[in-house]
Parts: C-alpha cells; sequence; structure tokens
C-alpha cells in the first residue's frame, strides 16, 4: 500500500519492508518508532464507502469492482447475497422483502468495517433517495467520507444491454433472467441523484 511504503520511508526502513524482513535490535525499533506512531494514527481513521447509482444493466457491478481494486476496498455485492440467502425472488416485493432483510445484517458490517480502517464498496444502495439516506446513515456512524459515483446510462441503452445479458448470462453478473416489462417497472422507481443531496458524487 502506497501509505505503507510512505511510512516506511519516513523511519528509514523502507529496504527492509520490500524485501520482506525487518530487524528487531533496539536501532531499528528506536529509527522505526515515529514511523510505526504515525502508522497507527493513520490506522484508526475510518475508510471511505463508495456506493453506486445507475438503472439497471448500467455496469454497477463492473465499476465497483474495479473501484475495489482500485481502492484495496472490501466488495458489497448484494445480488450475491440475495441469491445466497434467498428463497427465490420472483417479484419485485419479494426482492424488496429480501433486501431489506440482507441490508440488516449487511448495515452494522459495513459500518464496523468502516471504523476498522478499511474502505468499502456497494455496487448496490444509490438509486433512489430513501436508500441514499440509509447509506448516508451508515457512513455518518462510522465517521467515514464517502463518494457515490452515478452511472448516467439511458434507459434504452440499459434494456439493451440487459437483453444481451439474458442471453449470454455471464458469470459473476448474471444473477436471473429480467423482461422488458419487469425492467421498465423497476426503471420506473429510479431517482438519479442530485446536488441538493448533499453528497460527493462523480458522474459517468
Amino acid at each position: 500500500m502506497n501509505w505503507l511504503k510512505t511510512t516506511c520511508r519516513q523511519a528509514d526502513f523502507s529496504t527492509k519492508c520490500r524485501e520482506g524482513r525487518l530487524r528487531t535490535d533496539r536501532d531499528s525499533i528506536d529509527a522505526g518508532y515515529d514511523g510505526w506512531q504515525n502508522l497507527l494514527v493513520f490506522a484508526m481513521h475510518p475508510g471511505t464507502l463508495h456506493f453506486i447509482s445507475g438503472r439497471l444493466a448500467s455496469g454497477k457491478t463492473t465499476l465497483a469492482r474495479k473501484l475495489a481494486a482500485e481502492h484495496h476496498a472490501v466488495f458489497f455485492c448484494e445480488d450475491v447475497w440475495l441469491s445466497k440467502l434467498s428463497d427465490g425472488i420472483s417479484s419485485f416485493d419479494e426482492y424488496l422483502n429480501w433486501s431489506r432483510r440482507c441490508r440488516s445484517v449487511m448495515g452494522p458490517l459495513i459500518v464496523d468495517t468502516l471504523r476498522a480502517g478499511a474502505s468499502v464498496v456497494l455496487d448496490f444502495a444509490g438509486n433512489t433517495i430513501a436508500e441514499r439516506a440509509w447509506v448516508r446513515g451508515l457512513f455518518e456512524q462510522a465517521g467515514s467520507p464517502h463518494h457515490l459515483h452515478f452511472l448516467d446510462v439511458s434507459e434504452d441503452e440499459c434494456l439493451h444491454r440487459l437483453l444481451g445479458r439474458n442471453v449470454s448470462k455471464p458469470e459473476g453478473l448474471y444473477f436471473a433472467s429480467t423482461t422488458e416489462e419487469e425492467f421498465r417497472s423497476i426503471c420506473k422507481w429510479f431517482q438519479a441523484p442530485h446536488p441538493d443531496e448533499g453528497l460527493v458524487f462523480t458522474t459517468y
């Protein structure tokens, strides 16, 4: 990690870190004391909560995985939780019910992860004002910074991608087929983020 390398350089033993060996003699301990103090202070800072807004099939999961890799973050994919824990979802109402149950478990875990100093990426909970308020409660409870990533992809383009995904069934992105009727119904709930919400966000 860049921050660890920086701390090691400040303590004048970066070479030992890269080689995977640290001396334990008194000189090394004295030289590294200030650096490790800085490291411990840094480690106490909470991680950043990244979450994503975008219509169904806009590319949320793909972007979330990219962000998780870039920021060495813990990735929460709601579709995976739902596919593993639900009894099967055949309607939007069932999705909402199972989503609430999963989030009741994920919420405290996300807060604890952030407080421990690790960043978190969610590929969900950014599509309505109410969902974003739920995420706000998490990062405020953890005392963490946040970043909302908005995928501004048109409804027609998302439908085109969705129908293609129904056919190709890509691993890690496909969990169940969605009809055009279901897609249109879900899109009616979508609310793009607005600056008045007071969130830090980037539009793609």
